[in-house]
């Protein structure tokens, strides 16, 4: 697997990028996703329907104010591991759905809703989709999942018109269009 498609600068795949970058340096970082839940859900209540009119938690929002540049990337990616560590605790995610997610643009299983609600959560706590009707924001989404190299915000744009009525499918839907996106340019370049 190209060691680029790996590292995306994705928000989602900085969970992947920290297990993939591990094995290329001498320290070795270990991710969980077994912090306990603020909710107390249980494993068997991953495919329930959950509620997802309202926040994942009291402390789910965390508003990025700043515009990252390419000399923030510290500042941004400790905000993100800050966010996803936050909707890990509402709504618990194996390292593989993440890993999954950034290397095939999609989750191994799709019925599960956790997952999805994770990504939502991710993306209100980022801005990058609305607390109140979930729609997402392309420009936002850019500026968050931008590559210095590369302008996404016609691929979020394009991505961004969803439809779907849960705010959990709409999350994963449109980071699904996302990375799928990136995948196929990522393998076009390679020929």
């Amino acid at each position: 697997m190209n060691y680029t498609l790996l590292c995306l600068s994705l928000t989602i795949t900085s969970v992947s990028l920290l297990v993939t970058c591990s094995k290329l340096s001498t320290e070795t970082t270990k991710v969980t996703a077994t912090t306990e839940s603020s909710n107390n859900m249980k494993p068997d209540d991953n495919n329930k329907e959950l509620d997802d009119s309202k926040p994942a938690s009291d402390t789910s929002r965390i508003g990025i104010d700043t515009k990252y540049t390419s000399n923030d990337t510290n500042a941004l990616y400790d905000e993100v591991m800050d966010v996803l560590t936050t909707c890990n605790e509402s709504f618990r995610i194996e390292i593989s759905y993440l890993v999954s997610l950034n290397e095939t643009g999609s989750f191994p299983n799709e019925t599960d809703k956790t997952p999805k609600c994770f990504l939502r959560c991710v993306l209100q706590s980022l801005e990058v989709a609305s607390m109140d009707d979930g729609k997402i924001d392309p420009k936002r989404a850019a500026e968050v999942f931008g590559d210095q190299r590369e302008n996404i915000e016609e691929t979020a744009t394009l991505c961004a018109q969803r439809d779907e009525k849960c705010h959990c499918e709409m999350a994963y839907n449109f980071l699904k269009c996302l990375f799928s996106t990136k995948i196929e340019n990522v393998e076009k370049s390679k020929t």
